[in-house]
């Protein structure tokens, strides 16, 4: 994304696997919050501040809260941050097409509106019907009706994968552009968040796997466990 200021958009996206680059004014920050996870891992190896990244883990959600926060917060998010994100007030916009969600599926919470159009059309030559996008004219307008204003609203911003071209990083620079501050892209988009969480957001449970919930109901060691 490129800020109000100007400021050129990084070549080099901020998380491996993401299609969202960061201002370069924005570096200090990141780079800055990259130190204090590294921190927060070499006291969690010693045993003293060790706990579980997932949500809900409360000592997860302050670290989300605190790593997001303001206008020159964390700007990529994981499966799991985007899940504490949800919880702690952003709204997921969907920019899929269509037949990305038909195919897919749209989590419950999900603000739909694709950043392109798609549309399926029979192909003579090659002996079959095809799907063609097209950028669609009315985003920012259609934006705009579900979320008025830009300064408060705090947008999480998925696309199908998170891949260059699959339509998060356009929407994310088109947003920024007309004055949207807090916007978040889902690293890896929908297919990557939707393996972690069903579409009521509930933990999709590891085939074959004794997982420990220490959130659930429960009062002693061993009650939490369970075959998933």
């Amino acid at each position: 994304m490129s800020n109000r200021a100007g400021i050129a958009c990084r070549q080099r996206p901020l998380i491996a696997g993401s299609s969202v680059c960061l201002p370069a004014g924005r570096a200090a920050a990141g780079a800055a919050l990259g130190r204090r996870r590294r921190c927060v891992r070499a006291r969690a190896a010693g045993g003293e501040d060790d706990y579980i990244r997932q949500y809900p883990n409360p000592q997860f959600m302050e670290e989300v809260a605190e790593a997001f926060e303001g206008t020159y917060g964390q700007e990529v998010a994981d499966a799991e941050e985007a899940r504490a994100l949800i919880a702690l007030g952003y709204s997921l916009l969907d920019v899929r097409t269509q037949a990305e969600v038909d195919a897919g599926g749209k989590p419950r919470c999900a603000c739909h509106v694709p950043f392109r159009i798609s549309s399926r059309r029979y192909d003579a030559e090659q002996g079959k019907t095809v799907v063609t996008t097209a950028p669609n004219p009315d985003f920012l307008q259609q934006v705009a009706r579900r979320f008025p204003n830009p300064e408060s609203a705090l947008l999480l911003v998925a696309d199908a994968d998170g891949r260059p071209g699959s339509g998060a990083q356009e929407a994310l620079e088109q947003l920024d552009e007309e004055g949207y501050a807090r916007l978040v892209g889902l690293v890896g988009g929908m297919r990557r968040f939707l393996r972690v969480f069903d579409m009521k957001l509930a933990r999709r449970p590891s085939r074959g796997a004794f997982v420990e919930d220490p959130w659930s109901e429960g009062s002693s060691q061993g009650m939490f466990a369970g075959e998933s």
